[in-house]
């Protein structure tokens, strides 16, 4: 008796087993096979996640700058990033498979907004060698250059910190390039050999650009925020910043987790579906707090007070320019 529960207990772990360690991502798993896993799960996050992604629209837009704001549209930009990246990532719910391709197009918009940025501030705070101040070398992750001696913002180091800030954008659109490239070719990548393989030598090379980046953004903040005092500048910064550090931290977690097999078993999805679907949950929860806060950063006095003085708005209508005036006033108090 006692052997054929033992069989039994066996025969039923083994096609648990069989259950839980589903890998076959190579077929088609979209929303229909995701409800048929899911159940009723799926139809109240495919109906609930959409109205809260255009709740997340709207409260972004609601704090827009007036319509005769000459950075109107570096403002709305930065407003709406994290909306619009929660709007990249519903897809990822719908069909799994495509969080390679959103994770590329995050890169491309989070990086571009630093790029925004930056150009949004310069307008306010003048050219970075005007900037009466050394430089912060011991800014993470080179917190090592904390014994050297801080060299003076001079036209030459200025540009030096904002190199890499023009420059990776521009690698970054190269590396999507390749990466569709390889996609459509038919090349199919060894998975077995990891990340750091020779066939992924694109994605690779983009670590030092992003470090770089990385390092020269906070260099730049921390400069001007000497000269935006009053205007939140390294809770506008560090937020942008964040917003790139955590997302692709959250996705190499869960990578991590998933690899380990320590992600709870669902029968009938793929570990790999699994945690994408997680992924991209977790950075739309993170995205949501990010909502609640950035867009009023920018719903400030100071976007106007802080304009330079040759810094004037086009001349339009009147009474156009009164009732955006007046729409402005009523969104500050």
């Amino acid at each position: 008796m006692s052997a054929n529960i033992t069989e039994m207990e066996i025969l039923q772990n083994s096609m648990n087993s069989s259950r839980c360690d589903n890998n076959d991502t190579k077929a088609v798993f979209g929303p229909l096979e995701v409800y048929s896993v899911l159940g009723p799960t799926a139809v109240v996050v495919f109906s609930l996640v959409p109205l809260t992604i255009a709740a997340m629209l709207l409260y972004s837009f609601y704090f827009r700058p007036r319509a005769d704001h000459p950075l109107r549209k570096h403002i709305l930009l930065l407003q709406l990033l994290p909306a619009v990246q929660c709007v990249l990532l519903f897809p990822v719910l719908l069909s799994p498979a495509a969080m390679e391709l959103v994770s590329m197009l995050q890169d491309l918009l989070t990086v571009g907004a630093m790029v925004v940025f930056v150009d949004f501030t310069l307008h306010y705070s003048g050219t970075l060698s005007s900037i009466q101040a050394p430089c912060p070398l011991a800014t993470p992750p080179l917190c090592c250059l904390i014994c050297c001696p801080q060299p003076n913002v001079s036209p030459v180091v200025a540009s030096l910190i904002l190199l890499p800030i023009r420059v990776t954008p521009v690698a970054l659109v190269l590396n999507f390039l390749v990466n569709l490239y390889l996609t459509y070719s038919g090349v199919v990548q060894d998975s077995a050999g990891g990340f750091f393989q020779v066939s992924n030598l694109h994605n690779i090379l983009m670590i030092p650009f992003f470090v770089t980046m990385m390092y020269c953004f906070k260099v730049f903040f921390g400069l001007t925020a000497l000269k935006m005092k009053g205007s939140n500048p390294r809770w506008r910064a560090g937020l942008l910043f964040q917003m790139f550090a955590l997302c692709k931290t959250f996705e190499g977690i869960i990578s991590v987790l998933e690899v380990r097999s320590v992600l709870p078993c669902i029968s009938g999805l793929p570990s790999k579906h699994l945690s994408h679907m997680m992924t991209a949950m977790i950075q739309m929860f993170y995205l949501t707090i990010l909502v609640a806060v950035i867009p009023r950063l920018y719903a400030k006095s100071w976007i106007d007070s802080f304009l330079p003085k040759g810094f004037t708005n086009p001349q339009g209508n009147e009474g156009d320019s009164d009732k955006s005036n007046g729409e402005s006033q009523k969104m500050l108090h």
